[in-house]
């Protein structure tokens, strides 16, 4: 029979691994840009060494180029079938290098969208096999079920839709997390990440059916604020659902508790208040 020692390791550790996720993407959402300026600055001093050298030595093509350049930044088109070979492929050499800088930090940005969620979603499946095993409500059932049925249950459960898991999990487990006032912020992380996945980051209909989306149907953008906001709703949400099942399942209550989101009584299974610690004692 396992104590209660050893299910505590293991939510710990598993929410630890997810922390260092979230860890991790903070401190590239941070510093990243940084690094893009620098590589920009290097480029772009590249680039004005071309240019200086097409001015002096290919002036006809140098002009073609910054004039098509100034009509593409002015919002107009341009007609690759009236320029010359040589203007064209300065012009597709400047308006590159312009579009690096910023199109490196969306696409970082939309991966660690992405990368955050697929790692919440593992958390959450982690979190749920011990949750199920030792549930009140589902331990007898779960037990009973084949290791195949245990994991097609809770991946259906997490990969789904967060809303129809949340309802899952206030059904099986008394815990509500969609009565936290930022309940749908958070959702809509996640279903913004879907369409980055299945749709070019485009809202789809499933998206505004899901989110109520009122904007326009452009391509939506995951911005250094967007991205730190983020962060922050899976940090609450990860804690709060660690928390919730140490006191609820283990009974004990991490001195330094970051929501509030049951109050037990510690007088059942041998209850008592301990300073939680995962790996590195934080």
């Amino acid at each position: 029979m396992y104590s209660q020692e050893f299910f505590l390791k293991q939510y710990i550790d598993i929410h630890s691994k997810f922390k260092n996720v979230l860890d991790l993407t903070e401190h590239l959402n941070e510093n990243f840009p940084k690094m893009a300026d620098t590589h920009l600055n290097d480029q772009q001093n590249k680039l004005q060494q071309y240019l200086d050298d097409l001015k002096k030595e290919e002036k006809t093509t140098y002009d073609e180029a910054i004039l098509t350049l100034k009509k593409f930044e002015n919002g107009h088109g341009y007609d690759p079938s009236k320029m010359s070979r040589n203007g064209l492929e300065a012009f597709i050499k400047l308006i590159d290098d312009k579009a690096k800088h910023q199109s490196s930090q969306d696409f970082i940005r939309e991966m660690a969208l992405v990368h955050i969620i697929t790692t919440f979603n593992e958390f959450l499946k982690d979190t749920l096999h011990i949750a199920f095993f030792l549930g009140a409500k589902t331990k007898k059932m779960w037990r009973a079920m084949s290791k195949k049925n245990q994991e097609k249950t809770i991946a259906h459960l997490v990969e789904h839709d967060i809303k129809e898991a949340a309802v899952e999990i206030r059904k099986n487990f008394s815990l509500d997390l969609k009565k936290e006032s930022d309940w749908k912020d958070f959702a809509e992380c996640i279903y913004r990440r879907h369409i980055f996945i299945h749709n070019r980051g485009f809202p789809n209909q499933k998206y505004i059916d899901r989110t109520h989306y009122r904007g326009k149907n452009t391509k939506l953008k995951i911005g250094k604020g967007y991205l730190a906001d983020t962060i922050t709703y899976f940090r609450k949400y990860s804690d709060l659902i660690e928390e919730y099942f140490i006191e609820e399942q283990l009974y004990m209550v991490n001195i330094t508790k970051k929501s509030n989101v049951i109050k037990i009584d510690l007088t059942k299974g041998g209850g008592k208040i301990i300073p939680i610690k995962d790996k590195k004692g934080n």
